[in-house]
């Protein structure tokens, strides 16, 4: 059954979790970057880059999900999967969200936007 009230509600969600996540993240690594980059920690270039990949792909995974791209929804379910590993919180809300995934057929709603009318 498709509803397009959870769809939209789903491409909320995802705006306001990765986006905001994505931004948090990036805000956290510069500021991080500026208390490392006096110290000689060995590998401080290594985790910031780690940092700022990890957020940039929370950026990319929010935009395209809003934008409605299938590659990001597919982006999710990695994230979701490997985020059942978080235990215990992480693992609850990968779980809800799969399973709500699962429940609407929410990749659906993905499938159909990439079929273009010739």
């Amino acid at each position: 059954m498709k509803d397009l009230a959870v769809f939209k509600n789903f491409k909320l969600f995802s705006f306001l979790f990765f986006i905001t996540v994505g931004l948090l993240g990036l805000l956290a690594t510069f500021d991080m970057f500026k208390e490392l980059h006096s110290s000689n920690l060995p590998g401080k270039w290594m985790l910031v880059s780690i940092m700022i990949m990890i957020a940039i792909s929370h950026l990319i995974i929010g935009i395209g999900l809003v934008l409605e791209n299938r590659w990001c929804f597919w982006g999710l379910k990695i994230y979701l999967y490997l985020s059942l590993a978080a235990f215990p919180i992480g693992t609850y809300i990968s779980y809800k969200i799969l399973k709500l995934i699962k429940e609407y057929k929410i990749g659906t709603f993905f499938a159909e936007n990439n079929v273009k009318e010739a």
